[in-house]
């Protein structure tokens, strides 16, 4: 179909805009006057041949995942208008679709895994590449030599059945599972590989395999054996004790900077607490201690206190590059649980030593109040959550009990 003149393509989703300009860059504003809220979905919209075209992006998946498909669109439509191609003619569709700089970029579902496990370790995006190789092997074994373009819902609701009917993972578990799909996918609708996202219509599946227990406190025994381990791995055993002295989550603990300790506090940014609200735990003697064996003072302000290009001595961790999400977690996990046999069936996770952290100071006299302080809890209903936990540690048979 012929283009005689067209404008260049935008979204909008509540506040928010996504505009293509004439170098085919993308910009994100938020609309004159507004405080660039987000509202229930991105909307596409563009004028060619002096008719309006619109259309939805579907709202099946979070809004903020909607947004790479929403661009890969934009610059998907902008491309076609420069070649003289109406994006809504299926005619056009098919020319672009078969022009050879497409075919070139054609690649099997291994080739994707392949290249996509590629792109994770040169860019270093996590730690969890086995794991997230180990999910889209299912894929692999199932179309192994299928074009990545094929794949569609269908397919995908058949690998997801086959996972559930195999009970390999919990119900839980396979929402994580579902998630790294979508990125996979995600990164080829970026990349302009393909044009769509066959999670994004895939049915809601669920798992009937019991969810295991996570987080679970260290018993006495099981604690010493673990402590013992966790001192062999120097970095280790002071992040995990930044976690039992702080009460701190690890995500808080990755975006820890030196000039967020501070004389007498430590402070975490609002961004990182799970209450999004700046929040400071006090530093007692332990924790002081603790502190003390980083040696700081040689550290920058802006330097990460954990950092994963720190090439210092051992009892030092800190570093300009932020810690990657789960190298502590996996550490712990494969350096020490595992060795130990404490691993399967136990629930113990890098998360214990916080639960840990919080039984022990229950049985050590602290109020329910103080715990929440320390923890920095808005309600007492999340407190709860971790007193919960101590039954684990109360012995029945050892108390004394009234005859009638």
């Amino acid at each position: 179909m012929a283009i005689s003149k067209y404008t260049l393509p935008r979204a909008v989703n509540g506040e928010q805009i996504i505009i293509i300009n004439k170098d085919g860059k993308t910009i994100t504003s938020a609309k004159k006057g507004t405080k660039g809220k987000l509202g229930k979905g991105w909307v596409i919209g563009v004028s060619i041949n002096g008719k309006q075209e619109k259309e939805r992006i579907t709202t099946k998946v979070p809004i903020l995942d909607q947004e790479i498909t929403c661009i890969a669109r934009l610059e998907l439509i902008h491309d076609m208008l420069k070649k003289g191609l109406h994006p809504y003619d299926e005619s056009d569709r098919n020319k672009y679709s078969g022009a050879a700089e497409i075919i070139d970029t054609r690649i099997t579902v291994k080739e994707a895994v392949d290249t996509y496990e590629k792109f994770l370790k040169d860019n270093e995006v996590t730690d969890d590449i086995p794991k997230i190789k180990k999910r889209l092997d299912f894929i692999t074994s199932k179309f192994e030599n299928k074009l990545l373009e094929n794949i569609t819902p269908i397919d995908m609701e058949a690998v997801i059945h086959s996972l559930v009917k195999d009970n390999i993972y919990a119900d839980s578990t396979l929402k994580n599972v579902k998630s790294n799909y979508s990125t996979f996918f995600k990164h080829f609708i970026k990349k302009r590989i393909i044009f769509s996202n066959p999670m994004e219509d895939v049915s809601n599946i669920v798992s009937n395999k019991d969810t295991e227990d996570k987080n679970e406190p260290f018993s006495d025994e099981h604690f010493e054996k673990i402590m013992e381990a966790v001192k062999t791995h120097k970095k280790l055993y002071l992040f995990t004790s930044f976690m039992y002295h702080t009460c701190a989550r690890p995500t808080e603990l990755r975006n820890l900077k030196k000039q967020n300790i501070k004389d007498n506090f430590i402070q975490f940014k609002a961004s990182t607490a799970k209450n999004k609200t700046k929040q400071t735990v006090d530093i007692t003697k332990p924790l002081r201690k603790l502190i003390n064996e980083l040696n700081l003072d040689e550290a920058d302000n802006d330097d990460y206190i954990f950092s994963n290009d720190c090439t210092k001595p051992e009892g030092e961790t800190w570093g300009k590059k932020q810690l990657y999400i789960n190298h502590f977690s996996n550490l712990f996990r494969e350096g020490v649980l595992k060795p130990l046999g404490l691993y399967i069936g136990t629930g113990y996770n890098l998360y214990s030593f916080k639960h840990t952290s919080n039984v022990h100071k229950l049985l050590d006299g602290w109020s329910q109040v103080e715990l929440s302080v320390i923890n920095r809890h808005k309600s007492q209903k999340s407190t709860e959550s971790y007193i919960k936990k101590i039954a684990k540690y109360v012995k029945i048979e050892e108390k004394i009990i009234r005859e009638l």
